[in-house]
């Protein structure tokens, strides 16, 4: 039979605590990626949404412009018409 040393005992428990406590750290590495992959889906769906909201924005802003560049070319002939009269 192997003969062990005196405090195997108190050795075999220390490398039991450790194996408990290196399994926390790696369900809670694990639970810390999990948070990191959830905060970036959100930010990217977030991220998404914003650019969706902006390219339905873009036409408004199209036809806004489009109607200020005929009142300004309206109002621009009309001086033109007074000045050379």
């Amino acid at each position: 039979m192997t003969e062990h040393c005196p405090d195997h005992h108190a050795l075999a428990q220390e490398v039991g605590k450790i194996s408990g406590n290196v399994e926390l750290i790696l369900s809670m590495q694990q639970e810390i990626k999990d948070n990191v992959s959830e905060l970036f889906s959100k930010y990217n769906e977030n991220h998404t949404d914003a650019a969706v909201a902006k390219t339905k924005a873009a036409p408004i802003y199209w036809v806004i412009g489009g109607i200020g560049f005929v009142i300004l070319n309206v109002i621009t002939a009309m001086i033109a018409a007074k000045v050379i009269k």
